[in-house]
Formats: structure tokens, sequence, C-alpha cells
């Protein structure tokens, strides 16, 4: 990606097997900063379960999980 400040970068990647998935990708920005998330997600039945965690710039993280019912 290119705009006025420079050139950044993304970078993904995934797969699934067994009913269960997962993602990951880096984005880097114009000055050399970057932020990762990766996350995965499972079914067993009607019940689906993920989870999914950040990391900014300065190596804070953030995780977020949670689940749902399919119908």
């Amino acid at each position: 990606m290119s705009g006025p400040r420079g050139t950044g970068s993304v970078h993904a990647s995934g797969s699934c097997t067994s009913g269960s998935c997962s993602r990951s990708t880096t984005r880097t920005g114009p000055y050399g900063y970057s932020m990762s998330r990766s996350g995965s997600a499972s079914c067993n039945g009607g019940t689906c379960t993920g989870s999914r965690t950040t990391t900014g710039p300065r190596g804070n993280t953030v995780t977020r999980s949670g689940s749902f019912h399919r119908y």
C-alpha cells in the first residue's frame, strides 16, 4: 500500500482443519510500526467458540473471546 506518508504492507495467513480455523495478520505502517492480530474459532455440534488477540505497535495486547450457538 502506498499513501501520502509512505508505503505500508499487510501479510496474512490462515487455515482450517477438523472444524477449527485460525488466521493471522500483520500490518506494517510507513514508519515501521506494526500491528498483529491472530485468532481462532472452532465448532463442536451447535456451539462455536473463538478468541482473538491484537498486539499494537507498543507491545500492548487485547484479547477478546466469545461463543455462539448455530441453528
